[in-house]
């Protein structure tokens, strides 16, 4: 189990070995086994995959995770956020109709903003499980979403980014936001949803400031910062999780996945230069992905979007 207070996995000890908390009325949270998530107390089926609660009808528990890189840290307890969807949200996307054009609103996003509805609608929800980190792969183009009328986004009601407490709270604490961010763009509420993305990203944020050795939390960062519409700065900090831990598999996923948005944005910009850059970037961070496993399901996803990138 990991401690409230410091985050520090202190195993089945009845006190932290970093700062002392005692732990002994602390207990594991149930585990899907299917996926690893979290279960909600009393719930029948896992929400992150849709999975019944274990053989007939007994809590789950955690499968075995796979060995985690060498330069990064355990996961908090909770499942990995860089874009999370299991088996039932997948077949659920495969079942939704085109997403919405743009919102009118696109203008007022300020400079170097993208709007989350044409992010979201550039990505599929295709389940890549790697060391607990669930992540997102580019499936179709915003731009073929069609050009049909739309009434006008309504504004977002503001989310509260709390960012006190410690690593540990903080951590679950943007993972729920990010929870409410992909909810939101699922019933196309494109505005709230980058809403809660940019507050899930300021509370990653914070939990970084406290401890940055987690190349699992790095990555939900980034993810947070680019579904909020902030790509640059999604590419910005996915840089800094691999100049600190260089083989994380799943970072160069994403990695690739953050530069084939600059490059599909730029291409509808007319800017062929930069469109062309942008994807021989986005080429090398996906190449880089399958080198370090092309038999795992990152590295299978990533030569995949390999392969569907403009030459």
């Amino acid at each position: 189990m990991f401690c409230p207070q410091c985050g520090e996995d202190a195993g089945e000890a009845n006190f932290c070995p970093e700062c002392g908390a005692d732990l002994r009325d602390l207990t594991e949270a149930p585990a899907c086994a299917a996926c690893g998530s979290e279960l909600p107390d009393g719930a029948r089926f896992c929400p992150e995959c849709g999975e019944a609660r274990g053989a007939d009808g007994e809590e789950g528990t955690r499968p075995p995770a796979a060995k985690p890189p060498a330069s990064g840290g355990r996961r908090t307890g909770t499942r990995g956020r860089s874009a999370g969807a299991g088996r039932a949200r997948q077949q659920r996307q495969q079942r939704r109709r085109a997403p919405q054009p743009e919102p009118a609103s696109r203008a007022a996003a300020g400079p170097g903003r993208i709007s989350p509805a044409v992010i979201w609608g550039g990505f599929g929800l295709l389940a890549v499980v790697v060391v607990l980190v669930i992540v997102f792969a580019l499936n179709g183009d915003a731009a073929t979403t069609g050009a049909s009328s739309s009434p006008a986004a309504p504004s977002a009601t503001p989310v509260n980014a709390d960012t006190s407490g410690g690593y540990a709270q903080l951590v679950q604490r943007a993972n729920g936001l990010y929870d409410q961010g992909a909810a939101a763009f699922e019933a196309e509420q494109w505005e709230q949803g980058g809403a809660y993305f940019a507050a899930a990203a300021e509370v990653y944020a914070a939990a970084l400031e406290q401890k940055a050795t987690d190349p699992n939390v790095g990555t939900d960062y980034a993810t947070s910062l680019f579904y909020s519409g902030e790509v640059e700065k999604a590419i910005s900090q996915i840089e800094t999780v691999l100049a600190q831990s260089p083989d994380f598999q799943t970072g160069w996923f994403n990695k690739g996945n953050y530069l084939a948005e600059r490059g599909r944005h730029a291409e509808q910009d007319g800017d062929a230069k930069a469109a062309k850059a942008a994807y021989d970037d986005a080429r090398a961070a996906y190449r880089k992905a399958v080198s370090l496993g092309a038999d795992t399901a990152s590295g299978q996803q990533a030569q995949a979007r390999l392969d569907e990138l403009p030459q």
